[in-house]
């Protein structure tokens, strides 16, 4: 049975015990805000709500609300960041939002309304991103690493952090904050990017009914992470392949990795995507000819260029023309050189 299914399967069957039960928290779930619903790339950076929603995270959102649960929006923010919060979510949703207004009466959380709260109500489940699933005192001990050293923080030793430099001054707190600003709107203007990139690989794909191993989507450092299509054949028999985002023609694109290759070779494009023969062609697609090695005669280099086949699928129709044309001002001179009985 699939992890999946096995929580599945216990949550159904304690919605229904709390359903029996007539308790309130049976129609409730508690939702983590950074990482689950925003997406905090980089950081706390001072309690900046900045990042973009997490993908799927308020179409998700929208979904439960619609089914009829109770939701509440879990934060360890400060209060006074609340509001902020319900804010980001009201720009985003079409449902009210509203903040807790700390009731110390309330114990539960069952309404319409999208509630901002940094207590934790009774609820059937609990979505956060850093959570322990509670099985035994056991496995979780077991699951936890050591508590970090901070002897040293108390002791003022050497390894203490160091105080801060107060010699800075007043006027460069502006131009750090505008710099920071500066990074924030380029970290968002490069998510946005490369999540518009994912969203087209993943459209796609969609499109054409194949089910990759993995979708494509922004890695936390900022850089696109290509859907897995196909694992590498065991017997080296069938490329691993990708569908990736090929920045150069502004189109998806089928990258290869070799078995060989694996785990660490880069992937190398080998055209574009666009029908699912494309997929079976990139599966078997030979590996190019080993590039010369420095030092060998000219000659040598002239014929394996020639052999370096171009895949007209990954260039422009002008592209395409200009390459062929040099390949053949390649094979003209190779010809001639060698007619002669002189080296190129």
């Amino acid at each position: 049975m699939s992890i999946a299914l096995t929580v599945a399967t216990a949550l159904a069957t304690r919605a229904a015990d709390l359903a029996q039960r007539q308790s309130p928290s049976a129609f409730t779930i508690g939702i983590d805000f950074d990482q689950v619903i925003h997406d905090d790339f980089d950081g706390w950076r001072e309690g900046a709500i900045y990042g973009p929603p997490i993908h799927g995270a308020i179409e998700a959102l929208d979904r439960l609300l619609r089914a009829g649960w109770s939701l509440f929006v879990m934060t360890a923010r400060h209060p006074r960041q609340h509001e902020a919060i319900a804010q980001w979510l009201r720009q985003r949703l079409d449902w009210e939002v509203i903040v807790d207004d700390q009731d110390p009466e309330r114990a539960y959380w069952h309404g319409p309304e999208l509630l901002v709260s940094s207590r934790k109500f009774g609820a059937l489940a609990y979505i956060d991103d850093k959570g322990l699933t509670f099985h035994s005192w056991e496995t979780v001990l077991d699951g936890l690493p050591d508590r970090p050293d901070t002897s040293a923080w108390a002791s003022g030793t050497e390894a203490a952090p160091a105080a801060a430099d107060t010699t800075v001054p007043d006027w460069f707190a502006d131009a750090d904050a505008a710099y920071c600003q500066q990074r924030v709107d380029q970290d968002v203007d490069t998510y946005t990017a490369l999540r518009h990139q994912a969203d087209q690989i993943n459209a796609l794909l969609d499109k054409l009914g194949v089910t990759p191993v993995r979708r494509a989507e922004v890695g936390r450092g900022l850089f696109l992470v290509p859907a897995l299509l196909l694992e590498a054949a065991e017997d080296g028999d069938g490329n691993e392949v990708q569908a990736t985002w090929d920045s150069g023609f502004e189109h998806v694109a089928l990258a290869v990795r070799e078995a060989e290759d694996l785990p660490n070779g880069t992937a190398r494009i080998v055209g574009a995507l666009c029908d699912l023969a494309d997929i079976a062609k990139a599966r078997y697609a030979p590996a190019p000819p080993a590039r010369p090695d420095a030092g060998m005669d000219p000659l040598a280099i002239a014929l394996a260029a020639l052999a370096r086949r171009v895949d007209p699928d990954c260039l422009s129709a002008d592209a395409h023309a200009v390459t062929t044309a040099l390949h053949g001002l390649t094979a003209a001179i190779v010809l001639a050189t060698g007619s002669a009985g002189t080296r190129v």
